[in-house]
């Protein structure tokens, strides 16, 4: 469990959730594999009725076959286009490096799941009859054994890494500072080094394009989900919501969705430092269809 002091206000604990909350992020953990809970779904989580229909329909389309390689791809095509940004920042660290694992694993899930919801919530349905079977098995769940257990700095607390969890609040504009910077942050040094190393990036025309990219790897994958999701307005009508309501969890999907495509490249640029190129583009937590 993630363990954390700060949060948006408006957004669900894990550790305050009601019975119901608790299950979806529970099981959300085990589908994505990971040892946390992204923002997005503690914001949605605002709406219970809304997210547990939500994640009831991504569920199965995020434990898939198609699903994990389409996000293998996302990350391998990331990689690719990050080492061409610039010098690779070196990362000796074991906690540090585990810890850096776990988000460039899940960040291409993450972005292909807001994405598809994204979709879903605008009545777009996927062509669910241009998959092969076998792009539709099912993965094995549960977080991985050698995954970092997932805590997370307060970016209002005082301490070494505050002013830099401040400038990133700053510069990204969001409310709230992203979950891979907030745990990276028990490295402050490193933390420093490595958003100077991306902002440098991110001034380039290549770190926009390969934004632009992701982005649209992100919505053609989406276009052939294996399983229908609807959760367009009529349906979110349904769960309660009123009009404003509808309108923010929208909003809500839309921010993540502007948001990830630049939180894999990040990852991915960290990863070519820390782990070289080659096996920066391979899964950190590659499944096992044995089983």
């Amino acid at each position: 469990m993630v363990r954390t002091d700060a949060h948006p206000a408006a957004a669900v604990l894990e550790d305050n959730s009601s019975p119901l909350v608790k299950r979806v992020f529970d099981d959300i953990k085990s589908a994505l594999r990971v040892p946390l809970v992204h923002l997005v779904f503690h914001d949605l989580a605002r709406y219970p009725d809304f997210l547990e229909l939500a994640w009831r329909q991504l569920h199965p389309n995020v434990q898939t076959v198609y699903f994990e390689q389409q996000a293998d791809f996302v990350r391998a095509r990331a990689v690719e286009g990050a080492a061409g940004l610039g010098s690779p920042l070196p990362l000796d660290d074991d906690g540090a490096r585990s810890t850096l694992k776990v988000f460039h694993y899940v960040n291409p899930k993450l972005l292909l799941a807001v994405a598809a919801l994204r979709a879903a919530a605008g009545g777009q349905y996927p062509k669910l009859e241009e998959l092969p079977r076998d792009a539709k098995a099912q993965i094995p769940t549960g977080v991985p054994a050698d995954a970092a257990t997932i805590t997370l700095v307060n970016p209002d607390a005082e301490g070494p890494a505050q002013p830099i969890l401040q400038e990133i609040r700053a510069v990204t504009g969001v409310p709230s500072v992203n979950s891979d910077y907030r745990a990276l942050a028990h490295w402050p040094e490193y933390l420093g080094r490595a958003w100077a190393s991306l902002q440098a990036a991110r001034a380039q025309d290549a770190y926009r394009s390969l934004e632009r990219e992701i982005r649209l790897m992100a919505e053609q994958a989406v276009l052939v989900l294996p399983f229908r999701i609807e959760i367009n307005p009529h349906v979110m009508r349904l769960c309660g919501l009123d009009e404003e309501e509808i309108d923010d969890v929208r909003a809500t999907i839309e921010r993540y969705y502007r948001a990830l495509p630049g939180l894999v490249v990040n990852m991915a640029f960290l990863s070519v430092g820390a782990f070289g190129r080659a096996d920066a583009a391979r899964s950190p937590f590659p499944i096992d269809l044995s089983r």
